[in-house]
C-alpha cells in the first residue's frame, strides 16, 4: 500500500508539471495581432558646452510583413522639420547623413550649444502631419574621479573589466565605444546608477556596450589593449526613468515567464521616444591590466585622444 501511494504521489507530481506546462503553451498563443498605427519616434539629446542631435524614424507594424534590416531606411524621416529652442533663440536643425551614427542620418545645428540649467524644447513635424514636441533640461556635469582595471579570463582569452568611481550621488549614466572598432556610444551594459545602487565608495562597473543587431556571444569586458571611450553623463528624472526601463527591456526582453511588453517610459509628446538632457564628461581609458600600459585622461566628446575635457 505504501508503495502504491508513493508511485501515485510521483504519478501527481508528473501530472501537475504537464498541466503548467500545458498552461504555458496555451498562454503564451496569440491567434490575433493587434498592431498600433506607425507613429513618430525621436531619439535626441543637448549635452552642455554640446550641439543638439536628434534622429527621428517611424515605429514598425508587428503585425505586418516581414522587415529586414537593409529595408530600415525606408522607416528614417529624412525631411522632417526639427527645431530646438531655449527660451532667447529658437534654431531649425540641418538633416545630414553621417555615418558614425545608426541610423547613418541625424538632425543637428552648430548655432545653438547646450548649457548646464538650461532647458530646451524640441519639436518634430513630419510631412504627413505628424508632430510630437518635448521639454528637457540639462543637468550640472559630475566627474569620474579614477579607474582601475581587473583582468579577466573568459576561455582562452585575456579580457578587462574596467572599474570607475565618482563622488557623485545622483541619476547617472554610462555609455562606450571602443575607438577605432566602434563608431558610436552605446548604452553600457548595466550602467545605469542612482544614490541607492551606487557603492559607498562610488565604484561603477564600466562595461561594453551591446548594439542589438550584432549576433554571436556578447561579453561585458574590453580586449587586453583596447581602448574604451567612456562618456558619463548625469541624468534628470526622466531620463533616468527612460535608461531604467532600457535596462529592464536589455535584460528581460528574452525572458519568456516576465517579458517587457510595454513601450520605454519616454518623454515625447505625440510620439514614441526621448529628448534628454545630459551633463556630460568624456575619458580615454586604455584597457589593460599591466600597470605599465594603463592610463586614463579626460578629454572632449571631438577628440578622444587628449584635449582636456571642459
Amino acid at each position: 500500500m505504501e508503495k502504491f501511494f508513493s508511485k501515485m504521489s510521483r504519478l501527481s507530481v508528473w501530472l501537475v508539471g504537464i498541466l503548467l506546462l500545458s498552461l504555458v503553451v496555451v498562454s503564451c498563443r496569440v491567434d490575433d495581432v493587434v498592431s498600433a498605427p506607425s507613429s513618430l519616434v525621436v531619439e535626441g539629446w543637448i549635452e552642455d558646452q554640446g550641439f543638439p542631435i536628434v534622429k527621428v524614424t517611424r515605429s514598425v507594424s508587428l503585425g505586418g510583413d516581414f522587415v529586414n534590416l537593409s529595408e530600415l531606411d525606408h522607416y528614417v524621416e529624412h525631411w522632417a522639420k526639427v527645431t530646438v529652442s531655449d527660451g532667447e533663440q529658437e534654431v531649425i536643425l540641418t538633416g545630414k547623413y553621417d555615418k558614425r551614427y545608426y541610423p547613418p542620418f541625424i538632425y543637428t545645428t552648430g548655432f545653438l550649444r547646450g548649457k548646464a540649467g538650461k532647458t530646451y524644447r524640441l519639436t518634430v513635424d513630419a510631412p504627413d502631419g505628424s508632430h510630437a514636441e518635448a521639454t528637457t533640461t540639462i543637468p550640472a556635469p559630475a566627474p569620474i574621479d579614477s579607474f582601475r582595471v581587473e583582468e579577466v579570463t573568459v576561455g582562452d582569452s585575456t579580457m578587462c573589466q574596467l572599474y570607475g568611481y565618482t563622488a557623485f550621488r545622483g541619476p547617472c549614466k554610462l555609455f562606450t565605444r571602443e575607438l577605432m572598432k566602434e563608431t558610436e556610444f552605446g548604452s553600457a551594459y548595466l550602467g545605469i546608477y542612482d544614490s541607492t545602487a551606487l557603492a559607498k565608495d562610488g565604484c561603477m562597473a564600466i562595461n561594453r556596450s551591446r548594439d542589438g543587431l550584432s549576433s554571436g556571444h556578447f561579453t561585458p569586458f574590453f580586449r587586453e589593449g583596447a581602448q574604451a571611450y567612456v562618456k558619463f553623463v548625469t541624468l534628470t528624472p526622466e531620463g533616468y526613468r527612460f535608461w531604467r526601463g532600457f535596462e529592464d527591456m536589455a535584460s528581460l526582453s528574452r525572458n519568456p515567464l516576465f517579458p517587457m511588453t510595454d513601450n520605454l517610459p519616454g518623454n515625447v509628446h505625440g510620439g514614441l521616444g526621448c529628448w534628454l538632457g545630459y551633463g556630460a564628461m568624456y575619458y580615454v581609458v586604455k584597457a589593460s591590466a599591466r600597470q605599465s600600459d594603463f592610463f586614463s585622461r579626460a578629454c572632449s566628446p571631438d577628440s578622444p585622444v587628449g584635449r582636456p575635457a571642459y
